[in-house]
Parts: structure tokens; C-alpha cells; sequence
């Protein structure tokens, strides 16, 4: 994940530890060269881009997300950063995207305005 910024990387992983709960172990991938090889094309497309991704093994099953920082403008006319995620399946379609901001009380909520 070398192209994204920290920040960034830290952020993804924030959202993705509120956002997903597991009852079972599950395996972080690290690597690009660790994932099925449509989803590794996706990692490394998410790197030139400068996004972060995460990805995990969960039940067999590789859940991988990537995410940049976005600045909608909210109806106070205020630029505001928000999180926007895409969601990809094993096969590395593009299942969902979304961009989340942060609450005063550091909540993410779905941004849909």
C-alpha cells in the first residue's frame, strides 16, 4: 500500500473496524501478490491511484475495500472530508460505493446529500 498516504490508510482501516464485526478469526492481506488475481489488478490500480485498500480473509471469503478522501460540500455551503469507499468482490467488480463522514462524536455516517 505503498501509494496511499498514511492518513488515508488509517482511516480506511478505522471505518472497516467500525463498520465490520466478525465472530471468527479472520486474515488481514497485506500484499497485493496475497489476493485473488482480479482483486490483486484492483490493489495495485488503487495504489497508482493513491487510494488505500484493505482486504481480509473471512470464512474463505476475500472482502476487499478501497477508499480516497473526498471533499463534498455540505448545505452550508462548508467543505467537509468524507471517506469514500468502493467495495469490490472476489472476482474484483465494484460492488458499492459510498462516502461516510465522521459525527462530533466520531460515528460514521453514510454522507447523502
Amino acid at each position: 500500500m505503498a501509494g496511499a498516504p498514511l492518513g488515508l490508510r488509517l482511516m480506511l482501516a478505522e471505518f472497516i473496524g467500525a463498520a465490520y464485526r466478525s465472530s471468527r478469526p479472520v486474515r488481514i492481506v497485506q500484499s497485493p501478490g496475497d489476493l485473488p488475481p482480479a482483486l490483486e489488478h484492483v490493489a495495485v490500480d488503487a495504489e497508482v491511484r493513491k487510494r488505500a485498500w484493505f482486504a481480509w480473509i473471512d470464512d474463505e471469503q476475500t472482502r476487499f475495500v478501497a477508499g480516497e478522501v473526498t471533499r463534498p460540500i455540505d448545505n452550508g455551503g462548508r467543505e467537509m472530508h468524507a471517506l469514500r469507499t468502493f467495495f469490490h468482490d472476489d472476482e474484483g467488480r465494484l460492488l458499492a460505493s459510498a462516502a461516510w463522514t465522521r459525527d462530533a462524536e466520531g460515528h460514521w455516517r453514510l454522507w447523502d446529500r
